[in-house]
């Protein structure tokens, strides 16, 4: 009887030290931009205090001087409004927003005030994105980040996002690698030989520690490629140097770069790495340095995606031209495409050299940007451009195929052109998004071929008084600064509920990209049994009325000693999840 009492208590403690851990995870309301705020970014997120009982919110933005600009209205049900029109650079403003019952006014805010920076970088006078081919309703209008600057344009070319950069007069612009948004919202990228996360502003808020615990030297030597994956940790690619005999000379000694990828926690801590010394041949590293060489690079690993289906990576390296499908698991080799021999049996028909940039498609095979490097001695055929490569890469068994191959010519490129760097991704239309690596040009292409949208980037040369173009060492893109994100409101009075009546809630993602939302229900003493999972596309809303009534034992509520709390939880992302709690009358 005893021992079932003490379980009985503890089966309680469990249950209201979860209750309190879901109350300490309640996300307020805020209120975006913050009163007197500076902004590097012209899409901006606002979001209104909830007044109970308001079925509709009315956002007012009013330019601070431009006496000639009107002010602009938004009509909202949501508790959060996107404007990613009207918005400037170098300009201020003033905002206020109103809340509303079947059209009767319950509350005005006060006003705030907030300004938009400018900076160099965004400067029209010396960049532009020169938008030379836009087939309308046949591209994807997104959001592409011009990576070197740090810049983010829309389809138009105009920018609407900056990291902010410190330059003075004698740096010459920054020289960003694998700038890209993560699921929560922040910014990941390469800079120099240093690994950082940013958030929106520009703050830093998280960087790689660079201790040497891979590499045993003190550094890390971080290179070429920086991400965050979906379950929050980081994966970089780095170097280990190792003094070794030389594979064709023994009596040599030579210094060899091995490339290595290691992935962190949030605290710096080395979950997992890789050695490629481990896993590719001696004989393989050095072929490519005949000669006595004391100094060894290696075969230059250019990036890197990781399949979350297989829980495999892929990773890139550029001087042997090879593809390795690497095992998260055990850290061993899956597959190994070597696009440069076309002896290898069965894939004759997949030729790549100095490929770049690896990514996946929906369907889970390769798209490989082919630089087209190296010697051609197929006949009669001098000029050449890059090639876009769609392959798949088995986890097991079997041989790679090739599903898709583009040859990207252009006008702009008469000679042809034999580049470096550059990009292809798999846009949500299937499309694909091309960066030019060697060339100022990133255009859109259709699966049959076509290209819908072609934007080339120049810079202003004063020295030549002329436009002249600028490259870009690959190109991500986002639908806008805020792809994810979703209000919640109580549409009662009052947060005191009834359970003769259900709870009636709005849910409305505000976001860009399309969610599914999670919604479960858990009261005062045990859990209840209501779960359930909607799915909402972007900018849209739903209403839900929740019956309260009784828990999983089977026992109703008590009134005046229950309370309870629906939590609501977005598949992309449940570390953002929201919890509204009531209390039963």
């Amino acid at each position: 009887m005893l021992l079932n009492l003490l379980r009985f208590a503890m089966v309680k403690l469990k249950i209201c030290l979860f209750i309190i851990a879901l109350l300490s995870q309640t996300v307020s309301a805020q209120m975006l931009p913050a009163d007197n705020a500076v902004l590097n970014f012209t899409q901006i997120m606002f979001q209104f205090n909830e007044k109970p009982g308001a079925d509709t919110y009315m956002l007012t933005i009013i330019p601070n001087k431009e006496a000639f600009m009107k002010k602009t209205k938004y009509i909202k049900q949501s508790l959060a409004c996107l404007v990613t029109e009207y918005l400037e650079f170098d300009k201020s403003y003033r905002w206020f927003y109103e809340a509303y019952k079947k059209g009767r006014l319950l509350f005005k805010s006060e006003t705030f005030k907030f300004s938009i920076a400018k900076t160099d970088l965004i400067n029209t006078a010396k960049y532009r994105y020169d938008v030379v081919k836009q087939k309308q309703g046949l591209f994807q209008n997104n959001l592409l980040f011009i990576e070197n600057l740090g810049v983010l344009i829309n389809r138009k070319g105009q920018p609407v996002w900056y990291l902010p950069f410190n330059i003075d007069t004698a740096q010459k612009d920054p020289q960003y690698r694998n700038l890209d948004q993560t699921i929560d919202g922040t910014f990941t990228y390469v800079y120099g030989d240093q690994c950082y996360e940013k958030n929106i502003f520009g703050d830093i808020i998280w960087k790689a520690p660079d201790d040497g615990a891979v590499s045993g030297d003190g550094r890390e030597h971080y290179h070429h490629d920086f991400g965050k994956l979906d379950d929050g940790t980081y994966i970089a690619c780095s170097y280990k140097f190792d003094a070794s005999m030389n594979y064709f000379y023994d009596t040599l000694i030579s210094r060899v770069r091995y490339n290595t990828v290691i992935q962190y926690d949030n605290s710096g801590k080395v979950l997992w790495s890789w050695n490629e010394k481990d896993h590719v041949s001696k004989a393989e590293i050095f072929s490519m340095y005949p000669q006595p060489d004391k100094e060894i690079a290696g075969t230059h690993m250019n990036g890197f995606v990781y399949d979350k289906n297989t829980n495999s990576f892929l990773f890139s390296f550029r001087d042997n031209s090879s593809v390795l499908r690497v095992d998260k698991a055990t850290g061993k080799t899956l597959y190994t495409l070597m696009g440069d021999k076309k002896s290898t049996v069965g894939i004759d028909s997949i030729h790549f050299n100095s490929q770049h940039s690896p990514s996946l498609t929906k369907t889970g095979s390769a798209l490989i940007y082919n630089n087209n490097g190296g010697k051609d001695n197929s006949a009669g055929k001098k000029i050449r451009y890059p090639v876009l490569l769609d392959v798949t890469i088995p986890v097991k068994n079997g041989v790679a195929r090739k599903n898709w191959e583009y040859e990207c010519k252009m006008n702009d490129y008469p000679e042809g052109l034999v580049g470096k760097e550059g990009s292809v991704f798999e846009l949500p239309n299937k499309n694909l998004l091309v960066c030019i690596g060697g060339a100022n040009k990133i255009f859109e292409v259709t699966r049959t071929k076509k290209v819908v949208w072609e934007m080339n980037c120049e810079t202003y040369s004063s020295k030549d008084n002329k436009w002249i173009p600028f490259t870009n060492y690959r190109s991500h893109f986002i639908s806008s600064l805020y792809p994810h994100y979703f209000t919640v409101q109580n549409l009662s009075d009052t947060n005191e509920i009834s359970l003769k009546k259900p709870v009636s809630l709005r849910i409305s993602n505000d976001g860009t990209d399309d969610d599914q939302y999670k919604i479960e229900v858990f009261s005062s003493n045990v859990l209840t049994a209501y779960s359930a999972v909607i799915k909402l596309p972007a900018q849209t809303s739903v209403m839900k009325n929740i019956l309260l009534t009784k828990n999983k034992r089977g026992k109703p509520m008590q009134a005046g000693v229950n309370f309870v709390v629906i939590r609501i939880t977005p598949l992309s992302n449940p570390s953002l999840a929201k919890n509204i709690t009531y209390t039963i009358r």
